[in-house]
């Protein structure tokens, strides 16, 4: 049975994620590592680098076949980490580079402002036009377990974006959830980290 290894920064993910991820993938195991001490040291470079590289180095300990970083402000710190160990790690934004070759003008709409930028790193190293949009409060809506509330603001936020746009991510896995539940009334396609990620795993545990 292959391991993955989930590195998260917020425990509001964790068991929507893996409900998704368990439903899918019957002969796959997650392991789970959550620091949600990581978002309030964001600025301090060094000590996230230190931190995060443990916990890369706990699941090579663990001999888990794959790292996927959740958490796209960590994203800036996955080349280094890469070079430090001897397991794959997959950001989640670097899987939505194949979801929006063929379109144009891309809307990214997160609730944090740093995965905003990193997000919006991958899109314009794309050659891709960029337009991003931050919707307050909404993240912790989520941590309030006010998930109604936070689906209504990222819902309006994307009704906004639609006609200005060829296509939309949005940027943290936290707001996949309004993709599977209300698809059907965006005019645009919206692309979601969980939905690119559950066809890349699909893709490597077949390939593998």
């Amino acid at each position: 049975m292959k391991t993955v290894g989930l590195l998260y920064s917020d425990y509001v993910l964790v068991e929507y994620i893996n409900s998704l991820l368990k439903k899918e993938f019957k002969s796959v195991r997650f392991l789970n590592l959550v620091d949600d001490y990581l978002l309030q040291i964001i600025g301090d470079k060094k000590a996230v680098y230190r931190r995060v590289l443990q916990y890369c180095k706990n699941m090579e300990e663990a001999k888990v076949d794959l790292i996927i970083n959740t958490c796209t402000s960590l994203s800036p710190y996955v080349p280094q980490l890469r070079e430090k160990t001897n397991i794959k790690i997959v950001s989640l934004e670097d899987l939505l580079i194949e979801c929006i070759q063929t379109y144009k003008k891309i809307g990214v709409i997160a609730t944090i402002e740093t995965a905003l930028n990193s997000v919006k790193t991958v899109v314009l190293a794309g050659d891709k036009e960029f337009v991003g949009e931050i919707c307050q409060g909404a993240f912790q809506m989520l941590k309030d377990k006010k998930e109604t509330e936070h689906d209504k603001v990222i819902i309006s936020k994307i009704h906004q974006l639609e006609n200005e746009v060829d296509a939309i991510i949005l940027a943290q896995a936290s707001m996949n959830r309004v993709i599977s539940e209300y698809s059907n009334k965006y005019s645009v396609p919206v692309f979601g980290l969980v939905s690119c990620l559950i066809d890349k795993l699909k893709e490597w545990e077949k390939n593998d």
